[in-house]
């Protein structure tokens, strides 16, 4: 965001960048060194039902996967969250099943977690498209099959022809 901006300082009023699971010292530490402090707003923990409002409240998702153990198998429980939402979703996520989900839902925007440029592009890009609300479609059916109710009923039946055993 810092070098969207630096590039192109009319954004600065446009963009605002909203956190809920809470910034640790490091965010902002980072945070006030790229001078964002003024964009970024930090809900911290906020209980399940808020989250999703919030979400469902934003113009675009963030699902960033970063620095954790074996980052190429992680699917994360918030996709399912993000697809519901039928919302535009920019994916700074490694190779792996994250990417591969974010690829089939389609509506989204896909970068290197560490290549700056890349997400760069990416932002512009999704800039460009809100402005013009000329979004790519989603999914139906990845959104369907993620469906919470429908993988509980799923996961049911499983447990059902596990007991009759």
């Amino acid at each position: 965001v810092h070098e969207v901006i630096q590039s192109n300082p009319e954004l600065e009023n446009q963009i605002e960048l909203q956190f809920q699971g809470g910034l640790n010292s490091e965010h902002w530490e980072l945070i006030n060194k790229l001078g964002l402090t003024p964009l970024v707003f930090d809900f911290g923990y906020v209980p399940h039902e808020l989250a999703v409002k919030n979400l469902i409240a934003a113009d675009i998702l963030w699902l960033n996967v970063g620095q954790k153990k074996n980052p190429e198998i992680i699917s994360l429980g918030k996709t399912s969250e993000y697809f519901a939402t039928k919302k535009p979703v920019l994916g700074l996520v490694p190779e792996g099943v994250a990417k591969e989900l974010l690829l089939m839902y389609g509506k989204s925007f896909i970068a290197d977690p560490y290549d700056i440029s890349e997400i760069k592009e990416q932002l512009l890009e999704i800039i460009d498209r809100y402005k013009n609300g000329r979004w790519p479609e989603h999914s139906e059916e990845v959104v369907n099959h993620f469906d919470r109710k429908k993988l509980t009923g799923k996961l049911a039946k499983i447990f059902d022809e596990i007991s009759t055993q």
